[in-house]
């Protein structure tokens, strides 16, 4: 007598169990975890490297290909089975992130970069003074400098704190 019956259960048939449901919940957190600690290690390293690289880092995080890195690579890492290898998943890995690298380097390689100066013509820190104070800036430090912030002004010292953005030369 000939068995006719599926090997494998489908779709039409299949009745959802609990442990199936738990598996896939489990992949599932399993998946928030990962990206949430590696935002989390990501931030923490970068605060402590200082300004320059809190800012390079959180630029990079905030751009599409950061952003793809990280949740991409956490998906697929979650996501595999056991038929694939580790080396086979660690190349795909090193292959996914020198390709996005690369893109990153050389279409978008638009950095911006900060720096927090201390400015003794506390008179220029005036709104009225904005773009005077700008072409200051740029004359001083010999950066292409777009935009600053005014941060701390100590009156008793005349001076300012002032934190430039420019983008980084080739």
């Amino acid at each position: 007598m000939e068995n006719r019956n599926p090997l494998s259960p489908h779709i039409q048939i299949y009745r959802w169990h609990i442990s199936s449901l738990v598996s896939i919940s489990h992949r599932i957190t399993g998946i928030i975890n990962i990206v949430a600690i590696t935002l989390i290690c990501i931030w923490t390293a970068s605060l402590i490297l200082g300004d320059t690289n809190y800012d390079f880092i959180n630029s990079f995080l905030t751009s599409i290909f950061g952003k793809f890195i990280v949740i991409g690579l956490a998906m697929i890492n979650a996501l595999t089975n056991k038929s694939i290898s580790m080396v086979d998943l660690l190349f795909t890995d090193f292959l996914i992130v020198g390709v996005t690298l690369g893109i990153e380097l050389i279409w978008f390689n638009n950095h911006e970069r900060s720096k927090t100066i201390v400015y003794e013509k506390i008179e220029m820190i005036k709104p009225i003074h904005n773009d005077e104070l700008m072409a200051d800036l740029r004359e001083r430090t010999g950066l292409d400098v777009f935009k600053f912030t005014i941060g701390n002004v100590d009156f008793l010292k005349d001076v300012a704190s002032i934190k430039i953005y420019y983008k980084e030369k080739k």
